[in-house]
């Protein structure tokens, strides 16, 4: 509860240096896509890009502690083989996690079993495109 009391005073008071670690992150555990969407910028931003590897993974969860992940960005989180070991991790550190995917590589049963095994909190599954 302190934790986010003083989050809360930090985004009010705007320091230069935060005292306490934050409470939500957001990764990104590929910024590489499988689709091409009219609607996302990805192309123009990623030059290069690059999968997170799990123990990449695994370090900012030990470092920050988050209380809240979110799996997501440019990229198809789907990509990264490693997902459902990050989501299991982060749960096991006592962080809920969501994702947003575009589902195109949920293919069938034992793959979406595997996400559900993983702990998941949340899945937002993305048609805009």
């Amino acid at each position: 509860m302190i934790r986010y009391l003083t989050a809360g005073a930090m985004v009010v008071l705007k320091p230069l240096r935060v005292p306490v670690r934050p409470i939500h992150l957001q990764i990104e555990p590929t910024d590489n896509c499988n689709l091409n969407c009219l609607m996302c910028g990805r192309a123009e931003v990623i030059q290069h890009p690059r999968m997170m590897s799990l123990e990449e993974f695994q370090s900012i969860i030990d470092r920050v502690r988050p209380k809240k992940i979110t799996l997501s960005g440019y990229g198809e989180p789907l990509l990264n083989r490693a997902l459902p070991q990050m989501i299991a991790y982060a749960k096991a550190h006592g962080a809920s996690v969501n994702t947003t995917t575009n589902m195109t590589l949920v293919r069938n049963e034992a793959q979406a079993l595997e996400l559900v095994r993983s702990g998941l909190d949340l899945i937002n599954a993305s048609i805009d495109a």
